[in-house]
């Protein structure tokens, strides 16, 4: 049993192949503390709409962990801010948004975890650390590779907060513990209706990273692909930076700024 696994996950109820997936997802190693330079390019019908650029920070605790994202670039945005609070395998998240022109953090309903966010094909629950694994039915696991590279698959039903319970499909990296694809199949014909995917896995200053994690609406023919740009990992932060109430758009400035000398990747 993984030693960040909290009270209310119960990894004995699923399959050995399975738990051992979920173990080691739940207790990678991804920083106690970092920071991630992303874009993210929105289109439509395979046709650019528009992007942005967000820095995101964290701060790991045990099983939990606060991590805090916040628009760059376009200018006119610049500022917004979006504070997640997760337990490790556990769907209850607490989420806070703050536009760059309010003084006051809006919280995030449970029932809209899974909204879209910022306009585009990310949810809330995506920009997680850790997948949902107590709303998991998991009833197949198996060992194949992706890629050439070892990974297992797992495969049952999921009921979430705000959705009945539908098919997904799950895969993750044997080497890393990171979630390479999250697919969830449509009830009737099994087509896909949106998959996550994540490629490209780095590894820097020890820790495994995906340059590139894409969304996908298939049938309705919307995608959105987020590109790792830079990263540093084991670094100062302060807690008011995860504080909803406290973090403003002068602060992630002043933060942005400090972090110009963090290398680009090259993807």
């Amino acid at each position: 049993m993984c030693a960040a696994t909290p009270e209310g996950l119960d990894l004995y109820r699923f399959s050995g192949i399975a738990r051992s997936a979920i173990s080691q997802h739940i207790s990678r190693d991804f920083g106690d503390t970092g920071f991630h330079k992303v874009t993210i390019a929105v289109s439509n019908a395979e046709q650019f709409a528009f992007s942005y650029t967000i820095g995101r920070l964290w701060k790991r605790r045990g099983s939990g962990c606060r991590s805090a994202l916040w628009i760059i670039s376009p200018k006119v945005m610049a500022g917004t801010v979006v504070v997640i609070e997760e337990q490790a395998g556990i769907e209850t998240t607490n989420i806070w948004l703050r536009l760059r022109t309010s003084t006051k953090a809006i919280f995030v309903t449970a029932d809209r975890l899974y909204d879209c966010v910022l306009g585009t094909d990310f949810t809330y629950a995506d920009f997680r650390f850790w997948a949902a694994f107590d709303m998991f039915l998991l009833e197949k696991a198996e060992e194949s590779a992706l890629d050439g590279h070892p990974v297992t698959l797992v495969s049952g039903s999921v009921c979430t907060i705000c959705c009945e319970e539908r098919p997904v499909k799950m895969t993750f990296c044997a080497e890393s513990g990171i979630l390479r694809e999250l697919i969830w199949p449509h009830q009737r014909d099994h087509n896909p209706i949106r998959v996550l995917q994540a490629g490209g896995l780095l590894k820097i200053d020890g820790i495994w990273t995906p340059q590139v994690i894409a969304v996908s609406r298939p049938r309705d023919g919307y995608s959105s692909r987020m590109t790792l740009r830079g990263t540093a990992h084991h670094l100062e932060i302060d807690d008011k930076l995860f504080d909803p109430e406290r973090v403003n758009s002068a602060l992630l400035a002043e933060f942005t700024d400090a972090l110009k000398l963090v290398p680009n990747i090259s993807n």
